[in-house]
């Protein structure tokens, strides 16, 4: 049954005559897979607005009108699932998804003889973007082994993928040596062996000086100093060697001022030291050394 509704215009004076649904309704809409709506009021002029999930996007009009005559104004929308855009594969490497769709993954892998770094898997989100950065495939470098108590006696190609180090313990009786490749993880094929380490005793420090060292293991280095007015006579630095001592001979700290004759100011004086062998074998029948200040004068 349909009813004549008639409005009348104020302003115009016109009278407008609509046709209306006999129950004033439109009817429930649609509902949408992957989405929902909002909205009770199936008669006019209601409306209802539709929503998609999380990870899809609307395709069509999101809003709806329920019209006189008991229609809805347009069809109801659809979801589709978001796509994210292609991937480029990193240089020496490659990246792997069987699809682009919300939640998909991708994986990266780098070739033989680089290393991945960063995240190895991205997902695919809902704001159509692949989460994090691409990673990057770099040369891959394993640690150069550092061995206490032993010593690298060899290595080709550097620590890049593929190098070979050989390694062994020094200061044992045991010289047994250890080859191991860099692998693509970064890690050498092989541990360095485990060395009993040859320590050497406390460097004594030279009287009115000093004597600094972090560690006594093999190869560890001692280095002397000498207090001010005092100077060094020997080996500046001493090494602490496989058999447990410090290579050298501890050196000393002298006076330079001792045995000074001319301690005035803006005076330069030279200690000589003459040998008077043949002088004296014929004096004291015996040699020996004397010593004596010479050459004492002002300076301009």
């Amino acid at each position: 049954m349909v009813h004549w509704k008639f409005l009348c215009s104020l302003i115009t004076g016109f009278i407008f005559i609509t046709v209306v649904n006999s129950n004033n309704q439109c009817g429930a809409p649609t509902d949408i897979k992957n989405g929902y709506k909002k909205g009770s009021v199936y008669e006019f002029p209601a409306n209802v607005t539709y929503f998609c999930n999380m990870g899809y996007e609307l395709e069509g009009i999101s809003t709806i009108y329920c019209l006189p005559n008991g229609e809805w104004s347009n069809e109801a929308p659809v979801c589709n699932i978001i796509q994210c855009p292609d991937l480029q594969r990193p240089e020496h490497g490659a990246v792997s998804y069987s699809e682009k769709t919300y939640k998909s993954t991708a994986e990266y892998t780098c070739d033989s003889g680089y290393q991945l770094h960063g995240e190895k898997e991205r997902l695919c989100q809902a704001d159509k973007e692949w989460s994090g950065d691409a990673p990057t495939c770099e040369k891959t470098t394993c640690p150069f082994p550092n061995i206490p108590g032993g010593e690298v006696i060899q290595i080709t190609g550097g620590n890049h993928g593929g190098a070979i180090v050989t390694f062994r313990c020094v200061g044992t009786e045991s010289k047994d040596e250890v080859r191991a490749s860099c692998l693509d993880t970064g890690a050498w094929s092989k541990s360095p062996p485990e060395c009993k380490v040859t320590y050497c005793p406390d460097p004594q420090k030279p009287h009115h000086g000093d004597v600094q060292y972090s560690e006594k293991i093999y190869n560890s280095k001692a280095e002397y100093s000498c207090d001010d007015g005092y100077k060094l006579y020997g080996e500046k630095e001493r090494y602490c060697q496989e058999d447990g001592k410090w290579s050298g001979e501890e050196p000393v700290c002298k006076d330079v001022d001792k045995g000074s004759a001319c301690k005035h100011e803006n005076v330069i004086c030279e200690y000589i030291t003459v040998h008077f062998s043949n002088l004296l074998d014929l004096v004291l029948k015996s040699k020996q050394y004397f010593s004596f200040w010479v050459i004492c004068f002002n300076w301009p």
